[in-house]
C-alpha cells in the first residue's frame, strides 16, 4: 500500500473549532471514525461562511456548490476522547481546473489528532459531467492554499 503525503498547513490554512457532542463518539467514548468525515463537510461550510456564502437553494445561483467527492482519506494518530472542543485546520493542497483537494488536520491543544484529504469534482448543472470552477470560486479557494502560499501540492 503506497501512502499519500499530506504536506503541512499553510499559515493562510483556515481554522475552525468544531464542537465533539456525546452523540459523536463510539462505545469507548471517543470520537467515532465516521465523524471525522462529517467535521470536514462542517469545516467546508463555515470557511464558506467566513466569506459571507452560504448554500444556494437554486443551485443556479452558486453553480460551484454543486459537486461530489471523488476520493477521500484519513488517517488517525490519537484518539479524541469526550467532548469538547476540537480544532479543525484546513487548507487547499492541489486545484484544478474542476476539481479541489482539501487537507486537513484534528488538533486538541497541540495535540494532532488525524489528517486526511478528500478530493472534490465540480460538476454541471444538467448533470453532463465536470465543470470547471468559476473565478470566484477559484479565488476564495486560493486564499487557503497551500501552493499559493510557497507550498508544493
Amino acid at each position: 500500500m503506497t501512502r499519500t503525503t499530506i504536506p503541512n498547513p499553510p499559515a493562510s490554512a483556515f481554522r475552525w473549532t468544531a464542537p465533539v457532542y456525546f452523540d459523536d463518539l463510539d462505545a469507548m467514548a471517543m470520537l467515532h471514525n465516521a465523524r471525522f468525515a462529517v467535521l470536514l463537510d462542517r469545516a467546508i461550510t463555515a470557511f464558506f461562511e467566513s466569506l459571507g456564502l452560504c448554500w444556494e437553494s437554486n443551485a443556479a445561483d452558486n453553480p460551484d456548490q454543486h459537486w461530489a467527492v471523488r476520493h477521500q482519506e484519513f488517517e488517525y494518530f490519537a484518539p479524541v476522547s469526550g467532548v469538547g472542543p476540537l480544532e479543525i485546520v484546513l487548507w487547499i493542497s492541489a486545484l484544478g481546473s474542476t476539481s479541489a483537494t482539501y487537507s486537513v488536520e484534528y488538533r486538541t491543544d497541540g495535540l494532532l489528532h488525524a489528517r486526511g484529504r478528500r478530493t472534490v469534482v465540480k460538476l454541471d448543472l444538467h448533470g453532463a459531467g465536470p465543470s470547471p470552477w468559476t473565478d470566484r470560486t477559484r479565488a476564495q479557494l486560493g486564499t487557503i492554499s497551500a501552493v499559493a502560499d510557497g507550498q508544493s501540492a
